[in-house]
């Protein structure tokens, strides 16, 4: 019974090391994705905004608006980190490191 209980331990660490190792790959490609456009899209909208409500041809409300969406944006890039990390976090207790 002790070596039935340990080989499903044992199962149950390489089920989840796998899992694990699978959203790593999935936030990983999120996260380039994030870093290589949406960060650079969430950037030219501040900056697009701020011109234009400069230049007087948006108001206050159109501004913050496009303020928003570009801090949604960086909002979300923000979320994906944060589990990414928990993730590799996860994986390290398992790994016992």
């Amino acid at each position: 019974e002790s070596y039935q209980n340990y080989q499903e331990v044992e199962s149950d660490r390489i089920t989840a090391y796998r899992n694990i190792l699978e959203n790593l790959q999935t936030y990983s490609r999120q996260l380039k994705y994030f870093e290589e456009s949406r960060l650079k899209e969430a950037e030219m909208i501040i900056k697009s905004a701020s011109k234009q409500y400069e230049a007087g041809n948006i108001d206050y409300v159109q501004y913050i608006n496009f303020f928003d969406q570009a801090t949604r944006i960086r909002m979300n890039y923000l979320d994906i980190l944060k589990t990414y990390n928990q993730n590799i976090i996860e994986l390290e207790y398992l790994l016992g490191e």
